[in-house]
């Protein structure tokens, strides 16, 4: 039973046009992970206005995937809370989405998934039993290219600066007349050109 509504909801998730879908746990409650693909044409440019646009609109699509996937689960006798795709503080869809199983954290603080980290993600969370799926046993390349690449120097072999990243976004691509998504990071990330 539980094997039949975990499968039904992926293949349900899928034909909304996720990329990824997956089943995890966080704080002891089942989380279901969606992930679209963010297109190379649009992130080979980053930092641009077309790489904001896209942040935007990809969470606006997020989260009408969400409200949907929400409604399933409830349409299955069950709670869930769809958390917004854009949420900032309080929960990390990066780490939900590497318990189920979508991918790993690598030294940029992306979840490095079969796209590399050229996705965008919203979160279910839920008391449906669902089936988690098996962690993704794999590590980042230690290639350096983000460290390297980094315009806010917000990534080092120490770790991610939140506040240095959202600095740069906020006011630095500002003052120049960009809106707040660098992007450099998801641009540069090896994997992506790995996992093709």
């Amino acid at each position: 039973m539980y094997r039949s509504l975990t499968d039904n909801l992926k293949r349900y998730s899928h034909r909304l046009n996720c990329a990824l879908v997956g089943v995890g746990e966080v704080d002891g409650s089942k989380v279901v992970v969606c992930g679209i693909r963010m297109p190379d044409s649009v992130v080979n440019r980053a930092p641009s206005d077309e790489y904001y646009n896209l942040v935007i609109s990809s969470s606006r699509m997020l989260d009408e995937i969400a409200d949907r996937v929400e409604k399933f689960i409830a349409k299955s006798g069950y709670s869930a809370r769809a958390v917004p795709a854009s949420v900032e503080e309080g929960f990390s869809h990066k780490h939900a989405a590497a318990s189920a199983g979508l991918g790993f954290i690598g030294t940029s603080a992306l979840l490095i998934t079969e796209f590399g980290p050229r996705v965008r993600l919203v979160s279910i969370v839920t008391n449906a039993p669902l089936i988690c799926d098996d962690g993704v046993r794999a590590d980042c390349l230690k290639c350096g290219l983000c460290i390297q690449s980094c315009p806010a120097g917000a990534i080092s072999e120490k770790g991610f600066d939140t506040r240095a990243c959202e600095f740069y976004n906020n006011k630095v691509l500002a003052q120049g007349g960009m809106y707040g998504a660098c992007g450099i990071c998801v641009k540069v990330c090896p994997a992506t050109h790995k996992q093709k």
